[in-house]
């Protein structure tokens, strides 16, 4: 996800530029792939986000506290189905 996100955003900011300029202005190639960079990186987003939720619930842990810490509270061994 996070090479996924490095990769897509400065292509995406990238390409943003290119159809401002007067040499692409207008080109619809530019514009389609634009917002083929968006949509892609939107999805990521999104899957990203499920697979976090889906995980959380299938191992009993919530896996967003450990974000700002690293650090992540396991279940006691009899909590765990």
């Amino acid at each position: 996800m996070i090479c996924t996100l490095i990769l897509s955003i400065p292509v995406i900011g990238q390409i943003g530029s290119m159809t401002t300029t007067r040499t692409v202005y207008g080109a619809g190639g530019v514009g389609n792939l634009h917002e083929a960079a968006v949509t892609r990186a939107e999805r990521s987003v999104v899957a990203h986000v499920a697979a976090v939720i889906f995980e959380s619930r299938r191992l009993g842990i919530n896996l967003p506290n450990s974000i700002p810490t690293g650090y992540k509270t396991l279940p006691a061994a009899g909590d765990v189905e």
